[in-house]
């Protein structure tokens, strides 16, 4: 996703995370990574299971890989994680900086 307003040009990195109520499993682990992975789906699972993370603008898209695994009722909580990468401004936010000093440290008194 990316924003091309007036002022800025940024681009956004949208994630979907989803915390459990309870650890996953071994295999429920498993079948979450084989999922995603047939779909090209990124997929990262915290180390203490409770936490999955998609790197993806779709919640519809997370979702359907949770709903397959017959994981969607275990969760507790959705989150939408957006980072933003401002990639340009406007010229009139660009202000020339010009450091001059304000004395001369070779001056002797």
């Amino acid at each position: 996703m990316s924003t091309d307003s007036d002022d800025v040009t940024a681009v956004a990195h949208v994630t979907k995370e989803f915390t459990f109520i309870d650890p996953l499993s071994d295999g429920e682990c498993m079948a979450l990574i084989q999922t995603a992975e047939a779909d090209n789906i990124k997929i990262i699972i915290t180390e203490s299971r409770r936490i999955v993370l998609f790197p993806c603008d779709d919640l519809h898209t997370a979702t359907a890989i949770l709903a397959e695994v017959n994981l969607i009722e275990s969760i507790g909580l959705i989150r939408e994680i957006v980072e933003w990468d401002i990639t340009g401004l406007v010229s009139q936010y660009e202000l020339p900086i010009q450091l001059t000093p304000e004395g001369n440290d070779n001056d002797q008194i």
